[in-house]
């Protein structure tokens, strides 16, 4: 917590690091976040991300993900007097209430999963309370922005089922990667806040991967969330990226749909590289400073900060 105010992100790529053996629970440099920058940052709820490669598909893939949610709970376990794992709001309360971070287990593209609805019981079984439908290649839920000109379709009939499987067991639907047609699609299908964890907006920089107006309109009217990412190429089109432009799109998205719609979204450790002044987690108070600065209420600057977030965790995952 920082000032009062909760701190929240809602997608990084963390524990793929501690898979490539960096130790999270000691000072990394060459990490965006470990546990002694979550706590220097304030971070009081932290979506981790389980990402597999395509290549692991079909053979792998399910070695992988345990691979991957075994480093988590040794992260969980051996950090337990400063993180703490988070499967419902009452969780992320009692965790508050010790200043332990809530880990959030996410699924980054549902290539890794068996199709079927099989495959989301099993996910909500194990603690997975959000799952990015697909990654840069598209997959048995639908077509990935990357390959929207290849593939002509949104959500398959399997994916539909999936979503509202979803939508029924408490599992927020991220549209990050997601095609303009399989948004559409999940904008159609599903009866619960979505969100896009890590996208920013198409107006201020025109990548396959932001949004654009009617999406962020749609997000919010499902009062949803879009948490914008600090990856220089989606903030920008040249060089230089700064705290300024994550700034901006913050800015462009309270202007546009009002201040209950917009998060954090880093991407730390998927990107290579932070924007300047945000270089890795310990630095999200700046963005409160920088945000009260520019004359944004406090009120506003709360919602940004962590309350946005957290009410869809809460309104979805109970």
């Amino acid at each position: 917590m920082y000032n009062g105010m909760i701190l929240a992100d809602a997608h990084c790529d963390s524990v793929l690091r501690a898979l490539d053996g960096h130790d999270l629970t000691r000072k990394d440099p060459d990490c965006q976040i470990d546990l002694a920058k979550l706590r220097a940052g304030g971070v009081d709820l932290q979506f981790f991300a389980l990402w597999t490669s395509p290549s692991t598909v079909p053979r792998r893939a399910s070695e992988r993900l345990c691979s991957l949610l075994a480093e988590t709970s040794s992260l969980v376990l051996a950090g337990s007097g400063m993180v703490a794992p988070a499967r419902s709001h009452a969780d992320f309360e009692a965790n508050l209430s010790e200043s332990k971070t809530s880990v959030v287990l996410a699924i980054e593209g549902a290539h890794c999963l068996a199709p079927g609805e099989a495959s989301i019981d099993l996910c909500h079984d194990i603690g997975v309370r959000i799952i990015t439908l697909c990654w840069n290649n598209s997959n048995w839920l639908g077509t990935s922005a990357a390959q929207a000109d290849t593939f002509a379709h949104g959500l398959t009939p399997l994916g539909r089922a999936a979503v509202r499987r979803m939508s029924e067991l408490g599992i927020i639907v991220d549209v990050s990667h997601a095609s303009e047609r399989m948004f559409w699609d999940v904008a159609e299908v599903c009866d619960k806040p979505f969100i896009a964890s890590h996208s920013c907006a198409r107006a201020l920089r025109d990548h396959p991967r932001n949004l654009d107006d009617e999406q962020i309109r749609a997000i919010a009217y499902a009062n949803g969330v879009v948490g914008v990412n600090f990856c220089p190429a989606f903030l920008r089109s040249g060089p230089g990226a700064s705290i300024d432009d994550v700034i901006a799109h913050i800015e462009y998205i309270l202007a546009l749909v009002g201040d209950n719609h917009v998060c954090f979204g880093s991407d730390f450790d998927g990107i290579r590289v932070g924007p300047e002044g945000l270089e890795n987690v310990s630095k999200f108070p700046a963005i409160v400073d920088r945000l009260l600065e520019r004359g944004h209420t406090e009120a506003t600057v709360r919602k940004v900060a962590g309350e946005n977030l957290l009410r869809v965790f809460r309104e979805v995952c109970g």
